[in-house]
């Protein structure tokens, strides 16, 4: 059921594969307000060496990564690629955006993507 008087957090990642355990590297966020009044929009760019030492948990898909290879330098892979945060800050950031507008709910383009894809990056931060 819609409920037309609460905070929604839309929420749009950038990976750098297809499946449930890609690397994030851009995690962007509009908040609306009521129900479709954009009120914020945040960028969280995570700094791509942090999958370094993660490689056990995270899993670059090379189609995916041949994807990105053809978009380098344009102004979107710039901006994806341009993240300085570590990923527990990128996932606080996320987390205390939704806390702070008093969000209810979290909207996804494809959920089983992005909020599945989330899901599994909060509980490796423990978040």
């Amino acid at each position: 059921m819609f409920k037309p008087n609460i905070n929604r957090c839309v929420v749009d990642i950038e990976t750098l594969g297809a499946n449930p355990h890609a690397p994030v590297i851009s995690i962007g966020v509009t908040i609306l307000q009521a129900q479709t009044s954009a009120i914020d929009t945040f960028e969280f760019g995570i700094n791509i060496n942090e999958y370094e030492t993660s490689a056990d948990v995270f899993v670059a898909d090379q189609s995916t990564l041949d994807w990105w290879e053809e978009k380098e330098g344009s102004k979107a892979y710039e901006a994806a690629f341009s993240g300085k945060l570590s990923i527990v800050e990128a996932c606080n950031a996320l987390r205390e955006t939704y806390i702070q507008y008093k969000c209810k709910e979290v909207w996804a383009n494809h959920p089983h993507f992005d909020i599945t894809i989330l899901d599994i990056l909060f509980k490796h931060c423990k978040i």
